[in-house]
C-alpha cells in the first residue's frame, strides 16, 4: 500500500512552488505620490462621514516633496472610511507584502489586501470570492510610521478559517475552493469616531508581482471585476481611481466611429442587452451608460424585484434612469433599490435627470442630474447660470453632479411645421456657452441631449457636430483641473484700461484705496453679461471667463472685446498666469502691485470664452504643454472646418432675406469680409500655422455673428419677446417671420375679441369661465396664495391678481412647480388660421425663488414659447406681450397663466383675435379635420 506524503512533504512542496513563484516576479508596485492628482480613491458607503478635502499636498512628506492628504468630520461614532488604490493583480505568495507610510494621530488605522478567489463564486453576490486581510493597526502617534499588511501563511489560514465558516450557511464548506487567489487592490482602513479627522500618506509598495493564475478554471477579468469603473470622491467623478470630467452623448444609431472621433468618452444606450452594440462601442473605446429595465407593472412595491444583472451587461458602467419628475420619488426609490439588488456583482452607480426635490432624490441616487433647455426661449444664459448654481446648493455637498446639455431646438419647435419652411438651429456658440457655464459651476458630468445622430445633414448639424468636437478638445486639455476644481467664487470683469493707475492716485490720499473699490453713495452697477469664475484644483487656480449675453439662446451677438480685467486671489505669493485654447499656451504678464482681493488680470483680446491657470508648478505647466500639443492640428482644422460650415449656411440665409426685410440691417459687409478671412484661415491651416489658423477662424465666426445679430435684432424690434412668433427665435427662421408678419399686414386680424372674459372686469364670468389651481393652498404647504380680482387696471376698473408668499420666514424654498396656474376659456381655432394673442402684466416687485417668474404661454406651442416676466415693472408701468400663432390642426387652444416666482403679478386687458387666410377653402373646422382623417 502506498502511503500519503507526509506533513513535512507538504511543506516542502509548498516552499518550492512558492520559491518557483518568487523566480517569475516581477518588480514590486511602487508609488512616490509625487504626481498632482490623488490617486486613491474614497468609500463612501458609511454614512455620517463627510469628506471635507482630498488633495496632494507639499506640506508633510515622508519622502520625495508631496504626499497625499485627507481630512475629513464624522458626525456618528464607530463608523469606518476606507481608502483603496488599484495596483497590478499580484498572485498571493508567502512573502507578498504591501506598506504605506502614515502620517496621523488616529489610532487603529489599518492597512489591508483585498484578496479575490477566482474560483470560488460568492452566493451573496453570484461573483467571485473577494475578503479583506488585514494588517496591525498604528498607533497614532503624529509622526510618520510604516503599515504593513502580508500573506503569511498563518494569517492567511486564519482568514479561510473564518470565511469557511462563514459561507458554511450557504454552500458545503467541505467544496469551497482557495485555490490561485490574487490581490488587485490596497485599502487603507480608518476607524473614525465623532469629530474631525486627519491623515498623509506617502512611498507605497506591495510585491512581488506575479501574475495571477489564468487557466479555464479561473474567472475572467470581465467576472472578476468586483467593484464599479465609475465611482465618486470628495465632489469629483472618477474612473478606474481617476478624476475625470466625463462627456456622454445620446445615441441615435449613428456608428461609434462618429461618436469616438467627435471627442466623446461615453455613450448613453437604452437597449443594455444589446451584445453587437456594446461590442461596437466598446471596441471603438467609448464607455456605456444604458437606461436598465422596470420592474413589472403589475407587481406591487413589496413583491417586484429584477433577475440578476448577466455577465453580458458587463459593458455597461452606470444606469442612467432618464428625467424624473419630482411626483416619481417613491417610484424611482423603489426601483433604484431593486437595481441595486439585481446589479451587486458590479455595484454600478445610479444616475437620473430631475425636475425637482434634488435634495430627497441625492440621498436615493449617488448621481444626479440637473438640466434646463434654454436655447429659443427667455430664460438667458445668466437665468441658466443662476439655475446651475441653485441645483449644486441644493444637492447633498461633495457628490459630483450631472448635467445635460442641449444641442437641437425642442421638439415641439420640429412638429407642426411645413413642409417647405426651415428648422430653427441652436448656433454653435450656444451649445459652447452652455458647456462653459455647466464646467464653471463645478458639474464634472456633461451630457450632450440629440435627437438626430450627430452625422446627420439638415442645416446646422455640420455646426454642431464640429461645435462638440472643439469643446470636447477644449476638456481634454482642461481635464485636470476641471476634473478637480472646486468653484470658489466669482469674480466682476470690467471692460477698458488697467485699474492700477487710478489706484496709485486713490493711494495718495488712501493707503488701502483701489480703483475697485465703489463709491458707497454711487448706484450699483447693472447685471453685467461677463463672469469670471475661480475653481480652485491641485496645486493651481483655474479662472473662466464667460460673456453671458443676454439675448444669446436666441442670436448671440458678437460676444468680443478688446480689453476685458479682473481681480483674482494671489497664488502662493509669486504666481504665474497663463491663457489657454486648444491652440497655444500663453503666458500672461501679471502686474504684481496688489489690488483689494488679489491681483489684476487685463486680457488684451477676448472672444466669448476664455481659461486661465494659475500655478507655480513646473510640471503642471509642462503637462499643459503636452496636453495642448496632443490637440493643437486636429483644434485648428476643426476651427478652420466650423467657419467655413457657418458662413455658408448664413450666406443662404442672408441672400433669401435680402428680398423679405424692409431694410438693409448692413449684414453683407461683414459677410464678405468674412469670406477673405476665411481664405487666411485655410492658408494658416495649410502652412501649419495652428494658433494662426484658430484666430483667423474666430474671426470668420464673429462676423457671421455680427451679421445675424443684425437680421434678428432688425425682426425682434417691434415684437414683445422674441417668442412672440415661432419663427423670430432663430436666425435660421426669419425668413418664415418676415413672411408671417407680411401675411399680417395685407390681411389684419378680426376686431373681434374671442376671450370676453380677458379684460377681468366681469367677476363671474371670470369664476366660471377661467380655471384657476394653487397646488401651495394645501394645509402642509410651505406657501400661501392669493387669487382676485382688484382695482388699479390697466383698463376699466379691475385687474387679476395673483400673489404668493411663503408661509414660514422670508427666505423661500425651492420653487418646483407653479404656484398659482390659471386656465382661460377653451377657444376653437381651425387649421389655415393665425391667432394674435395681447395682454398687458405689471410686476411691482421683482418676483423671486426662481428664474421663471410669471410664465404666460398658449397650448398651441406649449411653454417652450413662454413669455417670462421676473423683475420688476420699469418705472412701474405696465408692460405689453403678444403672442402670435399659425394654426396647423383645428382643435380647441388655451391661454395659462402661471406664477412661479414669490410676490405678486398684475394681468390685465388680455385679447385673442383671429385672421383667417385669403383663401376661405383653407379654413378646415375640426369635425372636417376628423372627417378627412385617414381612417375616418
Amino acid at each position: 500500500m502506498r502511503r500519503a506524503p507526509g506533513r513535512a512533504a507538504l511543506i516542502w512542496a509548498a516552499v518550492l512552488l512558492a520559491a518557483a513563484g518568487s523566480a517569475l516576479a516581477g518588480p514590486p508596485f511602487t508609488e512616490d505620490f509625487e504626481s498632482p492628482e490623488p490617486s486613491w480613491a474614497i468609500d463612501h458607503s458609511a454614512p455620517g462621514i463627510v469628506v471635507e478635502s482630498h488633495r496632494r499636498q507639499q506640506r508633510f512628506f515622508h519622502s520625495g516633496e508631496a504626499a497625499e492628504e485627507l481630512k475629513f468630520r464624522s458626525t456618528e461614532a464607530a463608523r469606518e472610511l476606507n481608502l483603496f488604490r488599484s495596483t497590478p493583480p499580484a498572485r498571493i505568495l508567502d512573502d507578498f507584502k504591501a506598506s504605506l507610510w502614515i502620517r496621523t494621530r488616529l489610532s487603529d488605522v489599518r492597512l489591508a489586501l483585498v484578496v479575490t478567489y477566482p474560483r470560488q463564486i460568492d452566493p451573496r453576490t453570484n461573483a467571485p470570492l473577494v475578503v479583506m486581510l488585514t494588517g496591525e493597526p498604528a498607533a497614532g502617534s503624529g509622526a510618520w510610521e510604516r503599515l504593513e499588511c502580508g500573506s503569511d501563511p498563518r494569517n492567511v489560514a486564519q482568514l479561510q478559517v473564518r470565511v469557511r465558516s462563514y459561507l458554511s450557511r450557504w454552500v458545503d464548506s467541505r467544496k469551497i475552493d482557495f485555490r490561485d487567489p490574487y490581490v488587485d487592490r490596497i485599502l487603507l482602513r480608518i476607524p473614525t469616531t465623532k469629530g474631525t479627522g486627519e491623515l498623509q500618506f506617502d512611498d507605497l509598495e506591495a510585491g512581488p508581482i506575479v501574475e495571477p493564475a489564468t487557466d479555464a478554471d479561473s474567472a475572467s477579468p470581465t467576472d472578476r471585476r468586483s467593484g464599479p469603473r465609475l465611482s465618486w470622491a470628495d465632489d469629483r467623478l472618477l474612473r478606474d481611481g481617476r478624476p475625470v470630467l466625463s462627456r456622454f452623448v445620446t445615441w441615435q444609431g449613428e456608428s461609434a466611429e462618429s461618436v469616438a472621433a467627435s471627442g466623446f468618452d461615453t455613450v448613453w444606450i437604452r437597449q443594455p442587452d444589446d451584445a453587437a452594440l456594446l461590442q461596437s462601442l466598446s471596441s471603438a473605446g467609448l464607455s456605456v451608460f444604458a437606461t436598465p429595465p422596470q420592474p413589472p407593472n403589475s407587481l406591487g412595491p413589496r413583491q417586484a424585484s429584477m433577475t440578476p444583472f448577466s455577465p453580458a451587461t458587463s459593458a455597461v458602467d452606470c444606469w442612467m434612469l432618464g428625467r424624473v419628475a419630482p411626483a416619481d420619488l417613491k417610484l424611482v426609490a423603489s426601483w433604484s433599490e431593486l437595481i441595486q439588488d439585481a446589479d451587486r456583482q458590479y455595484g454600478r452607480l445610479l444616475l437620473a435627470d430631475v425636475t425637482g426635490r434634488v435634495r430627497d432624490y441625492h440621498r436615493h441616487l449617488p448621481l444626479l442630474g440637473i438640466s434646463r433647455h434654454i436655447p429659443h426661449t427667455t430664460v438667458s444664459p445668466l437665468d441658466y447660470s443662476e439655475f446651475l448654481d441653485q441645483g449644486r446648493l441644493q444637492a447633498l455637498p461633495g457628490r459630483p453632479l450631472c448635467t445635460i446639455l442641449p444641442t437641437e431646438p425642442d421638439e415641439a419647435l420640429l412638429t407642426g411645421r411645413d413642409d417647405s419652411g426651415a428648422l430653427p438651429v441652436v448656433e454653435p456658440e450656444l451649445i459652447r456657452m452652455c458647456a462653459a457655464t455647466a464646467v464653471a459651476g463645478g458639474y464634472k458630468l456633461l451630457g450632450f441631449w440629440t435627437h438626430s445622430p450627430l452625422d446627420d445633414d439638415r442645416p446646422g448639424a455640420d455646426e454642431r457636430r464640429l461645435m462638440l468636437r472643439l469643446i470636447n478638445l477644449e476638456m481634454q486639455v482642461l481635464e485636470p483641473w476641471l476634473a478637480t476644481g472646486k468653484v470658489m467664487r466669482t469674480t466682476e470683469v470690467r471692460h477698458g484700461e488697467s485699474a492700477q493707475p487710478k489706484a496709485r492716485k486713490l493711494r495718495q490720499f488712501n493707503p488701502f484705496a483701489s480703483a475697485w473699490d465703489r463709491d458707497a453713495s454711487s448706484a450699483s452697477p447693472s447685471e453685467a453679461p461677463l463672469r469670471a469664475t475661480i475653481l480652485r484644483a491641485d496645486h493651481a487656480l483655474l479662472i473662466l471667463v464667460d460673456w453671458l449675453e443676454p439675448d444669446a439662446q436666441f442670436q448671440p451677438g458678437a460676444l468680443t472685446a478688446d480689453s476685458l480685467r479682473f481681480v483674482t486671489p494671489a497664488f502662493d505669493d509669486a504666481a504665474q498666469a497663463f491663457e489657454i485654447s486648444t491652440t497655444r499656451v500663453r503666458q500672461i504678464p501679471l502686474d504684481l502691485q496688489p489690488v483689494a482681493g488679489g491681483l489684476e488680470i487685463r486680457l488684451d483680446r477676448f472672444d466669448q470664452h476664455a481659461a486661465i491657470l494659475m500655478t507655480n508648478s513646473a510640471v503642471l505647466i509642462q503637462e499643459l504643454e503636452r496636453n495642448v500639443q496632443a490637440v493643437r492640428p486636429q483644434a485648428a482644422e476643426t476651427w478652420v472646418a466650423l467657419a467655413t460650415a457657418k458662413l455658408n449656411r448664413v450666406e443662404k440665409v442672408h441672400g433669401e432675406l435680402q428680398s423679405l426685410v424692409p431694410r438693409d440691417p448692413g449684414a453683407a459687409q461683414p459677410l464678405q469680409t468674412a469670406r477673405r478671412y476665411l481664405q487666411r484661415a485655410e492658408q494658416e491651416q495649410q502652412a501649419g500655422r495652428h494658433d494662426d489658423a484658430r484666430q483667423w477662424s474666430q474671426k470668420v465666426l464673429e462676423l457671421t455673428r455680427v451679421a445675424q445679430h443684425a437680421y434678428w435684432q432688425q425682426a425682434v424690434s417691434r415684437l414683445s419677446s422674441p417668442v412672440s412668433t415661432p419663427y423670430a427665435v432663430s436666425f435660421q427662421t426669419l425668413p418664415d417671420h418676415w413672411r408671417l408678419m407680411e401675411r399680417l399686414r395685407e390681411n389684419p386680424t378680426s376686431g373681434e375679441n374671442l376671450l370676453h372674459s380677458g379684460d377681468f372686469e366681469d367677476e363671474a364670468a371670470v369664476a366660471t369661465q377661467w380655471r384657476f389651481e394653487s397646488p401651495c393652498v394645501r394645509v402642509d404647504s410651505e406657501f400661501q396664495a392669493e387669487i382676485g380680482l382688484r382695482t388699479d387696471a390697466a383698463q376699466g376698473r379691475y385687474r387679476l391678481h395673483l400673489a404668493a408668499r411663503p408661509t414660514r420666514g422670508d427666505r423661500p424654498p425651492p420653487i418646483e412647480e407653479p404656484l398659482i396656474s390659471g386656465h382661460s376659456p377653451p377657444i376653437p381655432v381651425y387649421s389655415g388660421q393665425v391667432v394674435r394673442i395681447t395682454g398687458k402684466v405689471r410686476l411691482p416687485q421683482a418676483l423671486a425663488g426662481t428664474v421663471d417668474g410669471l410664465m404666460i404661454y398658449d397650448t398651441l406651442q406649449g411653454s417652450i414659447g413662454a413669455h417670462r416676466f421676473r423683475k420688476a415693472s420699469p418705472n412701474g408701468q405696465w408692460q405689453s406681450f403678444e403672442i402670435i400663432r399659425e394654426v396647423r390642426q383645428s382643435d380647441d387652444f388655451q391661454l395659462i397663466l402661471e406664477l412661479r416666482g414669490v410676490g405678486e403679478a398684475w394681468i390685465d386687458d388680455v385679447r385673442v383675435h383671429v385672421q383667417n387666410p385669403a383663401d376661405p377653402n383653407r379654413v378646415q373646422p375640426a369635425n372636417a379635420a376628423a372627417a378627412a382623417a385617414p381612417g375616418a
